[in-house]
């Protein structure tokens, strides 16, 4: 899975594990939007994936919670709580979905894009997202 995320990033993007399934990407640079697509694109990608266990093909899926700096928190700890608060709220209305934090001053409850309605991540074909 890590090998089909760092194949989605920049150059100049950081990613890391965080815990046991838990992947945590640095965008410098990036507003909301362009972190929306970016979260969109990782999620897209990793959803179309399949492993075999036991013969058997199994599709995977991600939740993903994204934070921006400065709309949602001013330093890494404040960051990641966050996202992670983000990352709950998707996991809870439905998984395989990004999500930003809500209750914060200008943020809307996700970044806006074209996410709605696709709950399997199986629409489409398994490219690039634009």
């Amino acid at each position: 899975m890590a090998t089909t995320i760092a194949q989605q990033l920049r150059q100049s993007d950081l990613l890391g594990r965080f815990g046991g399934e838990e992947f945590v990407v640095l965008l410098p640079g990036s507003d909301a939007s362009e972190a929306w697509h970016a979260a969109e694109r990782l999620r897209a990608q990793v959803g179309c994936m399949e492993i075999s266990v036991d013969d058997v093909p199994v599709s995977i899926t991600v939740s993903i919670g994204a934070a921006v700096i400065g709309e949602h928190g001013n330093d890494l700890v404040e960051l990641l709580t966050a996202a992670d608060l983000a990352l709950y709220r998707a996991k809870e209305t439905g998984r395989n979905r990004v999500c930003l934090p809500v209750g914060c001053p200008g943020a809307p409850g996700k970044i806006p894009g074209p996410r709605e309605g696709n709950l399997s991540g199986r629409g489409g074909s398994c490219g690039e997202v634009e």
